[in-house]
């Protein structure tokens, strides 16, 4: 009697509890988007593939006339053998064609990224084959003209992954590489983009991997990397940005700052008049459920940040949710070209639902003057809120940086 009594309250237990997450993913589901973007910013933006597919992964560039944008094509977000790199252009980034598909050989391919290496238009892709999105190859595709493509040949460095090439003078290049396993970036360079050399430790622990980077001059170097979490969960669970300095020969990374105003995964930062902006996936909510910035059940945004000072300074939402970021960025004039993938954007999914749910890529374009006044008038505000009777003067109520 007893023992039936108990199945029964377990079998109750069971139901409600079924019933309850159905009832949360149905929210979840439904719930509206929030994304904060600043009206005042009059940020544009259009959808160019909205095809029921998984899209993300985008990069940017114009080249010789024209827009280029890549992304990968798949199914969900976690790796895949079917999964495939996309390349389209563009006159003036609204009606857009498709130029090629390339495959990763039996490998997941993801995370493309040009860069135009002597007078060629080079893609940089991450390969590897686990369900679970673990790259362990940096591969490269070469093209004269934008239509005809070489297939993906793999980086002299086995192991070590790829992001965003850049080049100060077209002579050498340099790119941030992070070690598949995670918790190792460094700094390489080349004058091909094919034969690649050390020149400097960015960062080790905290599993830290995607890492990019711009110059502000010719001879300075600004960088920021993710760390997934730190190595002492306990003491810091959430994740954080890692904000890099350095100077040529860039061999000399020691001064760092720790930002944990987001986790900022897909980073893509540019410079415009002396000013270092980031583009970047930001999870504007964390609260007990969700307290991890790489929580599955957490809103994100791609979003719009100022980096000044080592701070990590956000400014704006783009119109984005769930699975989203990982954008390109191309400055026209005074004017900001960017691309970026989204879940529905009527809607407002956590993370996870966004990577089994179709994604579109879109394009923006926002005015820099715009921008930096934005920036500028956030600052202000943000030193307002300093204390000056404090003896130190340098507590930021915000706690926009964690030492």
């Amino acid at each position: 009697m007893q023992l039936r009594f108990i199945l029964k309250l377990l079998k109750k237990v069971f139901l409600t509890a079924i019933v309850s997450i159905c009832i949360l993913f149905v929210y979840w589901y439904y719930r509206p988007n929030n994304s904060n973007q600043i009206p005042e910013l009059s940020i544009e933006s259009w959808s160019v593939v909205n095809n029921g597919k998984h899209n993300a992964f985008t990069d940017l560039i114009y080249w010789k006339g024209e827009f280029y944008l890549t992304y990968r094509i798949a199914d969900f977000h976690s790796g895949s053998i079917k999964s495939k790199i996309v390349i389209m252009s563009s006159p003036d980034a609204k009606k857009w064609k498709e130029l090629a598909l390339l495959d990763g050989n039996g490998s997941d391919i993801r995370d493309p990224k040009f860069a135009v290496v002597k007078d060629r238009l080079f893609i940089f892709a991450l390969k590897g084959a686990h369900f679970f999105a673990s790259p362990a190859k940096s591969a490269y595709s070469i093209s004269i003209d934008g239509k005809s493509w070489t297939k993906f040949e793999d980086i002299n460095f086995t192991g070590w992954l790829i992001w965003r090439p850049k080049t100060a003078d077209g002579i050498t290049w340099y790119a941030p590489f992070f070690w598949h396993n995670l918790g190792q970036s460094y700094l390489m360079k080349s004058t091909d983009c094919i034969n690649w050399s050390f020149t400097g430790k960015l960062y080790n622990g905290d599993n830290a991997n995607e890492t990019e980077m711009t110059f502000v001059n010719d001879s300075t170097l600004m960088a920021v990397g993710r760390a997934v979490f730190s190595n002492n969960y306990i003491a810091s669970p959430e994740g954080f940005s890692v904000i890099f300095k350095s100077s040529f020969p860039f061999n000399n990374w020691s001064s760092y700052k720790r930002s944990f105003v987001t986790r900022l995964d897909g980073p893509n930062l540019f410079t415009h008049k002396g000013n270092v902006y980031a583009i970047g996936r930001y999870q504007p909510i964390s609260d007990v459920f969700s307290r991890s910035f790489g929580d599955l059940f957490s809103r994100k945004r791609t979003s719009i940040f100022l980096i000044k000072d080592y701070n990590l300074i956000y400014l704006t939402d783009i119109l984005s949710n769930g699975d989203t970021s990982y954008s390109g960025a191309v400055i026209i004039g005074d004017t900001l070209y960017f691309s970026y993938y989204t879940s529905d954007i009527t809607k407002d999914f956590p993370w996870l639902l966004g990577m089994f749910n179709p994604t579109s890529i879109r394009i923006g374009r926002l005015n820099l003057n715009s921008l930096e006044k934005f920036a500028l008038n956030t600052c202000a505000k943000i030193a307002n809120q300093v204390d000056i009777s404090d003896s130190k003067k340098t507590t930021i109520k915000t706690s926009l940086i964690g030492e």
